[in-house]
């Protein structure tokens, strides 16, 4: 249950862009099944990094918008619509 919960959050912060979403759903089930198994939480951030450095290297800014989430990133989207 708790993982579920863990995992639907995660994936719920980042639900301005869909890839960031299924990145994140993905990502944090993984995690949650890794922090399960071995309890290592610097493994995990070190994991957090190289993998969060590979996507915004390997993903197009057109479907990764930066990796941005957040308030900024609701912000910087309203402002970008009304522009054009």
């Amino acid at each position: 249950m708790m993982e579920r919960q863990a995992v639907g959050a995660r994936a719920g912060v980042r639900a301005v862009w869909t890839f960031l979403m299924a990145v994140g759903l993905v990502g944090g089930w993984c995690a949650t099944q890794v922090y399960r198994r071995h309890r290592n939480l610097y493994f995990l951030g070190i994991a957090h990094a190289a993998i969060g450095f590979l996507l915004f290297v390997t993903v197009p800014d057109s479907i990764s918008h930066h990796l941005n989430i957040g308030p900024g990133q609701l912000h910087r989207l309203h402002a970008h619509r009304a522009i054009q």
